[in-house]
């Protein structure tokens, strides 16, 4: 059986994992990279050649790089922004980066296994927008990867554990990684998932390495009693302690004691000192906290108190943070569920569903008010959105030279500004003219209304489309 393949492109890291049955079992494989840790979402290109890397080689050599490379990180967060870098007299724009990142996720996997990774299911996150869908599809096609679908990372994380949380009806997912935290309530109806809410933080894995590293810098000059402030030391001086301080948060999950050493800090030689954990834990306290405050904010608006929730998935390289665990046993208890490999569970959960079949059904309503002043129902709920398409005939009321749609059918679409929920079809205003209305819900899971008169021409067409349709995922098999 061919090899099914989900893929979690994530902010500061990204994650393939392969799927296949093998004797009535399901197995797993991970494409990692160095140790087995994901494949870091960062690429250079070469000021002068043009040359390209990716990846792990661009984080180890990243001081080296950094004066004759632009090094262009968490490319996932600007994948809705039109302008380019010109780099050695090529332009790239943020589609053509996330390209490079895709391609070297491929032949990652062709060297691990010989199998050539056309297509996979691609874990988003929850509220990502149409355009940032529409640009990382165009990225995956270009290297030459088929996107079949687009699953939440929540829901991708939630699937990854099944058997663990399937018995839970509220479950939290706290998705800390090296560049945001989300936190995602979901409603889990029997192996139907509801996204209900989300909150979220720009600070995460990088900003406490940055934190603890600033921290060292001026514990080290204290020392030998010079002041320069960390901002100040060179670029590559930077990348070399911070790359310290995160193997020292790192092992500080199973140790109370790191010992941080630049064998060549500039001007200061080589620099090595002892961090305990309790001074680590006083330091990242405020971004514990934080932390914790993003749960509880998430949990306000699902409506939903602490004594509701089920289970509470911890997922995310900074999830392993020991701080961030007890806090977070101290106030859910065994509802904490802490899965094995966190950094890897979206990716593990986006091809499990690539291979046991799922799609998105919608969660509302999408129609118009017409003349009567009555509803009318385009996509209803619980529609399954894969290759959903309808056609409708309209008939002219008036003698106006054009016909209005009025759409409504969810909160948000009613509260739009008229201009946003209006749509003017020219017309004749003939007594049997016709409107001819096209639905559909493209792959970007956009819905999308076409309509023209039947005596108008092709080119006097007009759209209206919807980005935030709300969608639940259900498994099909």
């Amino acid at each position: 059986m061919k090899r099914i393949f989900g893929i979690d492109f994530g902010t500061t890291s990204s994650a393939v994992v392969g799927t296949i049955i093998e004797d009535g079992i399901i197995k797993q494989i991970k494409y990692g990279v160095g140790s087995g840790v994901p494949f870091p979402s960062i690429v250079a290109i070469s000021k002068t050649t043009g040359e390209i890397l990716t990846g792990l080689e661009v984080k180890n050599k990243h001081e080296e790089l950094s004066g004759t490379h632009e090094i262009i990180y968490s490319i996932k967060t600007h994948l809705d922004k039109e302008n380019c870098k010109v780099i050695a007299g090529e332009e790239y724009y943020a589609e053509d980066i996330a390209c490079e990142l895709f391609t070297s996720l491929k032949r990652t996997v062709k060297e691990r296994t010989n199998e050539d990774m056309t297509e996979a299911v691609v874990a988003i996150p929850v509220g990502f927008s149409a355009r940032k869908r529409e640009k990382l599809r165009i990225a995956a096609v270009m290297a030459g990867i088929k996107i079949t679908s687009f699953v939440s990372e929540p829901t991708a994380a939630f699937f990854s554990n099944y058997d663990n949380l399937k018995s839970a009806s509220t479950i939290v997912v706290f998705d800390w990684g090296g560049g945001t935290l989300d936190v995602s309530v979901l409603k889990n109806e029997n192996g139907n998932i509801y996204e209900i809410s989300k909150s979220g933080r720009n600070i995460a894995g990088d900003f406490i390495d940055n934190k603890i590293a600033k921290y060292v810098h001026a514990k080290i000059l204290q020392e030998k009693q010079i002041e320069t402030r960390f901002d100040d030391m060179p670029f590559t001086l930077q990348g070399k302690m911070r790359v310290q301080c995160e193997r020292a948060k790192i092992n500080f999950s199973e140790n109370d004691m790191s010992m941080i050493s630049v064998l060549n800090y500039g001007q200061y030689g080589i620099v090595r000192t002892a961090l305990d954990y309790k001074v680590f834990s006083e330091l990242i306290a405020p971004e514990i906290k934080m932390a914790m405050d993003c749960l509880a904010e998430a949990l306000v608006q699902a409506d939903i108190g602490k004594a509701n929730v089920d289970k509470v998935l911890l997922v995310g390289g900074s999830s392993k943070l020991r701080s961030l665990r007890e806090q977070m046993f101290a106030e859910f208890g065994d509802k904490v569920f802490i899965p094995e490999n966190p950094e890897w569970d979206i990716g593990q959960g986006a091809s499990l569903l690539a291979l046991q079949g799922g799609s998105n059904f919608s969660n509302q309503s999408v129609g118009m008010i017409i003349s009567d002043g009555s509803y009318y129902e385009f996509l209803g709920k619980d529609t399954k959105l894969k290759e959903w398409k309808k056609n409708f005939r309209f008939a002219i009321t008036d003698s106006s030279e054009s016909a209005q749609f009025v759409f409504d059918g969810s909160p948000d679409i009613a509260s739009m500004q008229s201009r946003c929920k209006t749509l003017d079809v020219p017309s004749y205003g003939f007594l049997q003219e016709k409107i001819e209305v096209t639905t559909e819900v493209d792959e970007n899971l956009v819905f999308r209304l076409t309509a023209k008169s039947d005596r108008k021409s092709r080119n006097e067409q007009m759209t209206w489309e919807y980005e935030n349709l709300k969608c639940y995922y259900k498994l099909l098999q």
